[in-house]
């Protein structure tokens, strides 16, 4: 009986013991989770505010004065007959 009684202690305390060590990696674990958390949420910040400044620097405005800087003019009028592609040829 005794015997049976060591045997039933010794496997409560192994039991025991390896709900701690369970316990303490689920603790890690989510540490962990919450730090991949955070870190997500600051990219998806990041990309947003990169997606703004692509929208800003491909919109019309920018994209004429850009034009504009470098010797494009508009065109006045889009309603031409007769388009002259000489200019482009005498490159």
């Amino acid at each position: 009986m005794k015997k049976f009684m060591k045997k039933i202690v010794l496997l409560i305390i192994i039991t025991l013991m390896g709900q701690f060590l369970l316990a303490s990696k689920t603790v890690v674990y989510g540490d962990s989770v919450s730090i991949l958390e955070k870190e997500t949420s600051a990219l998806k910040r990041a990309n947003q505010e990169l997606e703004l400044k692509i929208a800003s620097q491909i919109s019309c405005s920018t994209i004429a004065r850009k034009a504009a800087e470098v010797g494009f003019i508009p065109i006045v009028d889009t309603n031409q007959t007769k388009v002259d592609f000489s200019v482009a040829l005498r490159r």
